[in-house]
């Protein structure tokens, strides 16, 4: 959170369980991200740290990296 001015110009996708112990960080960061205008994704999954939860982010975590990657 002290250094999000860092990530500016850094792709990034915050995958936040709803249930999760980090959730409230999470959502904060984001909060604070937006107020820095530092542009970002965020997708909000049901669960907290469980394998379930983790499978449901994986497809969408390799579409962000795959869409970051392709070449301009």
């Amino acid at each position: 959170m002290n250094r999000a001015e860092q990530l500016r110009g850094t792709n990034i996708l915050l995958v936040i369980g709803e249930k999760a112990t980090n959730a409230i960080m999470n959502d904060r960061l984001s909060a604070k991200l937006k107020a820095a205008d530092i542009p970002h994704e965020t997708l909000r999954l049901p669960g907290g740290h469980t394998f379930p939860t983790l499978q449901g982010g994986v497809g969408p975590v390799c579409e962000f990296v795959a869409k970051h990657l392709k070449p301009r």
